[in-house]
């Protein structure tokens, strides 16, 4: 389904799993074009992604047209969820051709048409290099006048948030020539690394921010896991995102068992056999099913 309108419009909204333009990398981006190709076999959040430029390069008639593509997706979603005011994630895709010096942000509760807007509007203005803040960067650099894609969710009630990727050890970093990884194919020495943190994961990115932190073989043997004390968590309760304190009985837990730790690798084995390549991905669980909410190309 496409957004009637201009042919601005048309071209700038794809919807999950509903639309082909969802896989293609050129139109949302290999990130959000990553996590679309799961939806057949694996749970991920109500979706749409729009593919707009900087409000530094917007011109007046592409903000109004801007505005009616999301006022319809908006309506779209809440159709979807059955929700008057749905609670919206809205994140910028990272790692495409633009210069980056950090990673984008990541509106965790945007709430309304009004909301939303100024939460697309947050993360297309996030600091990268456009036309106007560096000349010198060609319009084929930026994907035309500094085109983004933005990836648009139902925020999920996470009791845990995961992130799952390959965890190099030092003996298969540290290989060269023919012994060197070869990146697409296998390492024997990978092992699958995984974080995890109550609620919703806000900071599981950032390796400073405590997480519990799991190594499984890829044949699925546990070989290391560290509990880390956890006094802050993000989480969605009372139909609203707070930042609370972690029970004091919760704080030196684990998050996931060794039950629970496995079916996240396994779900990234999965995802890894179905994309063939390797990817990084964050999972949540909501109410003890794993759903994924995003997928990286890794390397």
């Amino acid at each position: 389904m496409a957004v009637r309108g201009s042919e601005y419009s048309r071209r700038s909204c794809v919807y999950w799993p509903l639309d082909r333009g969802a896989r293609v990398p050129e139109l949302v981006g290999a990130e959000f074009a990553c996590l679309s190709g799961l939806v057949d076999d694996v749970p991920v959040p109500t979706a749409f992604c729009v593919t707009a430029l900087s409000p530094h390069d917007l011109l007046p008639a592409e903000t109004d047209d801007l505005w009616s593509l999301l006022d319809a997706a908006h309506t779209r979603m809440q159709k979807i969820t059955g929700e008057v005011e749905p609670r919206l994630v809205v994140r910028r895709g990272g790692g495409g051709p633009l210069p980056q010096v950090s990673d984008p942000p990541t509106i965790l509760d945007a709430i309304g048409l009004d909301g939303l807007a100024e939460a697309v509007h947050e993360v297309l203005t996030w600091p990268a290099a456009t036309r106007v803040t560096d000349p010198r960067l060609p319009p084929e650099a930026l994907g035309g006048r500094g085109r983004s894609a933005v990836l648009v969710q139902a925020l999920l009630p996470a009791e845990v948030s995961a992130r799952v990727g390959l965890h190099r050890s030092a003996s298969s970093t540290g290989r060269s020539g023919p012994d060197a990884p070869v990146p697409g194919r296998p390492d024997p020495d990978a092992l699958i690394g995984v974080r995890a943190a109550w609620g919703l994961g806000e900071g599981l990115g950032d390796e400073e921010t405590p997480a519990d932190t799991y190594l499984f073989t890829e044949n699925l043997r546990l070989i290391q896991q560290r509990i880390a004390r956890k006094d802050r968590m993000t989480i969605f309760s009372d139909g609203a995102v707070l930042k609370a304190q972690v029970p004091a009985r919760q704080r030196l837990v684990t998050c996931l068992d060794e039950q629970q730790a496995r079916r996240v690798s396994a779900l990234y084995l999965h995802v890894r056999q179905r994309l063939r390549h390797d990817v990084r991905m964050s999972v949540v669980s909501v109410a003890g099913d794993l759903v994924a909410v995003s997928c990286t190309p890794a390397g």
